[in-house]
């Protein structure tokens, strides 16, 4: 039986004019090339899925929706061995390639990896060397399926499509300290705790994981009980539901990898002075206000805070 001893997530990316979004791969005494975007899995992805999330913020700044997978390619690499690609695809819903980063980026002997929308000829065929041959034959063959694939979903009621917004937050505890993060939002420096919003097909345990990994380079073991649950409804984000999680079983280097580039850097600090820093935080009053009374341990039982345009409702 063959193992798989490795895998890498890629993305079908289409944009809204139809063209499908490659990487032109130029190395020096090889003719160029093309490549889906993607990438390895690496041990903190939590799906295959969200690897090739993380993997088109880092090659493209890029922000999907409609993501389903729909190719696998698997070579042979050893005895009893495979290395299979997963190959998804989906809607370009944002691109900056600002924002780009990753080691590929830094290495001089990488090469040059450059963006290139891509048409199909009137004959239905790419224009371009796009490797794997496997993958082309596929994309070719399932053109029309592929922009099928991709096409807004109507048929959802509003009534059921839930909280405008969700979030996680979790407490990394470590005997009476806590860890902290600083980030840049809207031009400001702030200390708050590691946390962000539940993607597209998450689970609030993957997107705890995943967020604690992205912002503090940790690796949360397990996720712990409620903490307390913040619901705030403004214009900017009616609806919200944020979910904060006692978590002390965790391992690893503090390190943030932040995707987004907004988290800065991330400490550990005892209670005392965590307490203090979150204090004078310009982070909101519905950000602040619970998890200091929890911090507190004022909270007693896990409870509901309400906020609407950050005044609080009781």
């Amino acid at each position: 039986m063959t193992g798989v001893v490795k895998r890498a997530a890629r993305a079908i990316v289409i944009d809204d004019d139809g063209r499908l979004l490659l990487i032109k791969r130029t190395k020096p005494g090889r003719a160029p090339y093309w490549t889906t975007p993607g990438g390895g899995v690496e041990p903190g992805d939590v799906s295959v899925e969200q690897a090739m999330v993380r993997e088109l913020r880092e090659e493209l700044g890029a922000e999907v929706a409609a993501v389903q997978q729909v190719f696998l390619v698997s070579d042979q690499i050893g005895a009893g061995e495979a290395a299979v690609q997963h190959f998804f695809v989906c809607r370009l819903r944002h691109l900056d390639l600002d924002r780009r980063h990753g080691p590929e980026f830094l290495e001089p002997g990488s090469g040059r990896y450059d963006l290139d929308r891509v048409v199909l000829g009137a004959d239905g065929e790419l224009p371009v060397d796009l490797k794997p041959a496997a993958v082309k034959a596929f994309i070719e063959a399932n053109w029309i399926a592929l922009i099928a694939a991709i096409e807004p979903d109507t048929t959802v009621s509003a009534a059921v499509t839930g909280p405008g917004v969700q979030v996680v937050a979790a407490l990394l505890w470590r005997g009476d300290h806590i860890v902290l993060v600083r980030e840049q939002r809207d031009g400001q420096e702030i200390w708050s705790i590691p946390g962000g919003g539940v993607e597209r097909g998450e689970l609030l345990t993957e997107a705890l994981i995943r967020e604690v990994w992205e912002e503090t380079g940790l690796r949360l073991a397990a996720v712990g009980p409620l903490a307390y649950v913040v619901n705030t409804t403004t214009e900017r984000y009616p609806s919200a539901v944020v979910l904060t999680f006692d978590c002390a079983d965790w391992d690893g280097e503090i390190a943030p990898r932040d995707p987004d580039g907004k988290v800065t850097g991330a400490v550990l600090l005892p209670l005392a002075e965590a307490k203090q820093v979150l204090a004078s935080s310009l982070a909101s009053r519905p950000e602040i206000e619970p998890l200091l009374v929890h911090l507190d341990g004022a909270g007693g039982r896990t409870r509901l805070w309400s906020y609407r345009d950050d005044h609080p409702i009781y």
